[in-house]
Parts: C-alpha cells; structure tokens; sequence
C-alpha cells in the first residue's frame, strides 16, 4: 500500500491506471513505467521510483500469483478500486486523518 499511495502522489497517476500496471509495463531495470489507457487514452512513461523494493515484497508473500498484475491483493490477483478505497480509508483512520472522500472516483 505504501508504494502505491506513494507511487500516486508522485507521480500524478491516476488510481485506475495504477490499479491496471502489470508487470511487463514496470521496468525495474530503467526504472520506468508504461502506462497503458491514460484518460486521453495516450501511453507515457512514468517514473517507477521504489518499485523494486515493493516487487521484492511482493513476489516474497506472493510466489505464485493468480494473473499479471503488478499490485496484489491477498488473494494473489489483481487489487480493485474497491479494495483500495477499503485500505486507503483503514490508513487514514490510524492517522486519524479525515477520509470522507474517497481515494478512487467512481
């Protein structure tokens, strides 16, 4: 979660087009991402700063995932914009920061 939120304050990614990476559009290498069905549905590149150390994690708790994608949910596939909104919400909470509104537009 932490790189996630991170990775969207940083980078000016919108939620959905963080939730839909997969893992052949982060180059851990270069450090790159290529981001696929933008809003104005262009492709760019972004910055995948910190992605290694989460594919480290990742790949440690979850050796076996269910599909491509590039963040998981504990089930092994796929985290969605409901399951973000639930945890951006919990981690606001222990920070006692107001979540209200949510992270993800419908």
């Amino acid at each position: 979660m932490t790189m996630l939120v991170g990775l969207l304050a940083s980078t000016g990614l919108r939620s959905g087009e963080a939730l839909r990476l997969d893992r052949a559009d982060v180059d851990l290498v270069d450090g790159v991402l290529h981001i696929r069905r933008t809003k104005f549905r262009k492709e760019s590149p972004g910055h995948a700063g910190g992605a290694t150390n989460y594919s480290r994690h990742r790949d440690a708790a979850f050796p076996t995932p269910k599909d491509v994608a590039f963040f998981l949910r504990s089930r092994r596939n796929r985290l969605s914009k409901t399951g973000l909104n639930v945890v951006f919400r919990a981690a606001c909470n222990l920070a006692r920061l107001n979540s209200d509104k949510a992270l993800v537009a419908k």
